[in-house]
C-alpha cells in the first residue's frame, strides 16, 4: 500500500513539472561539460538580393574606318557602364578604361576622339583622345553644350544653349538668324565644313543648316518641308556626316517605334528613311545609338528583350544582324 501511495505522489510531481515547463529545451554536452540549448527550429536563410534591373539604359557609339568606340550603361547616380574599343569594324570588342563615368556622346575622326558626358560626381565633363580612343585626357566644352563633334587634327565643334563654337572661337548662331529652334546637334567634316540642326525640345521648329566657312554663314538645307525627307513628328536625337556627302539622323517617335534612321547622300539636302531595325532584328524595342564607319557599314546599340544588344549593318542601315 505504501508503494502505491509513493508512486502516485511521484506521478503528481511529474505532471506539475510538465505544466510549469511545457517545452523543455534539449541539452547537448559541450567542451567544458556545460549544457548547451539546442534550437527548436532552424534560423531563416539569409535574404538574397535581386540583381539590379537596368531601366535607364544608355549607349554611345563612334566609328572611323576599322576603329569603333562603344559605351553602354546607365545614367547618374549609377551604376554607370562599360567602355569598349574595336579594331575590326565592330566584330569584336576589347574593354578599356572609360573616359567618363557616364558617356553621352562619342565622336571619332581618324586618331582624334571626343567623349562628352558626366564625371563620377555627375557633373558635365569631356575628354579627348589622340590615339583612336585607347587613352583619354580631360577636356573642356562650353557650358550648356548639348552636342559636340571632333574633326581630324583635334578641332572641336560644339552647340547648345550657349550658341555655336568652333574650338575657342564663337561661330554665328545660324539657328537664331533663321528664327528656328535652338542649336541642338552639330556634325563637322573639317574645321570649316559643318552641319547644324536647330529644333526645340518637342522636335518642332526643325531646320538643318550647313556652313563652308567655319560658321560665319549658314545655308538652309532641310526642315519641316515634306519634300526634304526630314519633316516628321518626333525628335532628332543623333546627326552625323561622313567626310563628303553621306550623313544620317536618328529620330525618336517617327515611323519606327524603336527609332527611325534616315540617310542623306547629297550633303543633307534630301533624306530617305531606312527600314525599321525591328524588321530584320527581332525583339528590338529601342535604338539607343547608331554610327556609320563608311557609307555602307553601320553599328547600333539597341534594347531587345529588356537588355542592350549590338547590331551591325553592311548595307547602309537597310538590314541588321547581331
Amino acid at each position: 500500500m505504501f508503494l502505491v501511495v509513493l508512486a502516485l505522489a511521484v506521478l503528481v510531481v511529474a505532471v506539475q513539472s510538465v505544466r510549469r515547463n511545457p517545452r523543455p529545451s534539449a541539452l547537448l554536452p559541450t567542451s567544458d561539460s556545460g549544457p548547451t540549448a539546442l534550437p527548436t527550429s532552424a534560423p531563416p536563410p539569409p535574404a538574397t538580393a535581386s540583381p539590379p534591373v537596368m531601366t535607364d539604359q544608355r549607349a554611345a557609339l563612334a566609328a572611323a574606318g576599322s576603329v569603333a568606340l562603344r559605351w553602354t550603361g546607365t545614367g547618374c547616380p549609377g551604376p554607370h557602364g562599360a567602355y569598349e574599343r574595336s579594331a575590326d569594324g565592330g566584330r569584336t570588342w576589347t574593354a578599356r578604361t572609360s573616359p567618363l563615368a557616364v558617356v553621352e556622346q562619342l565622336s571619332l575622326a581618324g586618331a582624334n576622339g571626343l567623349a562628352r558626358g558626366l564625371d563620377a560626381a555627375c557633373r558635365p565633363a569631356a575628354a579627348t583622345s589622340a590615339d583612336g580612343g585607347l587613352t583619354w585626357r580631360p577636356a573642356v566644352v562650353p557650358a550648356g553644350t548639348t552636342a559636340a563633334d571632333v574633326v581630324a587634327g583635334g578641332g572641336v565643334w560644339s552647340a547648345g544653349a550657349g550658341g555655336v563654337r568652333r574650338g575657342s572661337a564663337t561661330a554665328t548662331n545660324g539657328c537664331r538668324t533663321n528664327a528656328a529652334g535652338p542649336p541642338s546637334l552639330v556634325s563637322a567634316a573639317t574645321g570649316n565644313i559643318a552641319w547644324l540642326l536647330c529644333q526645340d525640345a518637342s522636335g518642332a521648329r526643325r531646320l538643318l543648316l550647313r556652313t563652308y566657312d567655319g560658321g560665319t554663314t549658314w545655308q538652309r538645307l532641310a526642315g519641316r518641308r515634306p519634300e526634304t525627307g526630314l519633316a516628321s513628328a518626333g525628335v532628332v536625337v543623333a546627326l552625323d556626316f561622313l567626310p563628303g556627302t553621306v550623313g544620317w539622323t536618328l529620330i525618336r517617335g517617327a515611323g519606327c517605334p524603336e527609332g527611325q534612321l534616315r540617310v542623306s547622300t547629297n550633303a543633307g539636302e534630301g533624306w530617305t528613311a531606312r527600314p525599321c531595325p525591328a524588321r530584320s532584328a527581332a525583339s528590338v524595342t529601342r535604338v539607343l545609338a547608331v554610327t556609320f564607319a563608311d557609307a555602307r557599314t553601320a553599328l547600333a546599340v539597341v534594347v531587345a528583350g529588356g537588355t542592350t544588344r549590338s547590331l551591325r549593318s553592311t548595307d547602309g542601315g537597310g538590314t541588321w544582324t547581331g
